[in-house]
């Protein structure tokens, strides 16, 4: 009994992690991995929020409020994962800086 309440738990951090709204089956504790991604939010000129992850080439989205950004980024992020081939090697993220630039 103690065993499969520990497996519920389990599962159940497992499906908070993801999102429940992103879950579509139950996964084992054993197969799980969790990554984290930085990334990049700008607001372009009509207020939408563009985000991308520069550790994933080609993965961006936009949104008119942070809230939906930040869901369709995740949804953005999962698809571009399955897209990798194994020869793919993320970059590390070390930072933003700000150059101002007269012209």
């Amino acid at each position: 009994m103690q065993q499969k309440i520990e497996t519920i738990v389990e599962n159940f951090l497992s499906l908070f992690i993801f999102g429940l709204n992103r879950a579509r089956n139950i996964i084992d504790a054993e197969d799980l991995m969790v990554k984290d991604y930085n990334v990049i939010i700008e607001r372009d000129a009509e207020g939408f929020y563009v985000a991308s992850v520069p550790s994933l080439r080609g993965c961006h989205t936009q949104a008119k409020s942070l809230d939906e950004l930040m869901t369709r980024m995740t949804e953005a992020i999962e698809l571009c994962l399955e897209d990798l081939d194994d020869s793919f090697e993320a970059l590390d993220f070390v930072g933003v800086q700000k150059i101002t630039v007269t012209s």
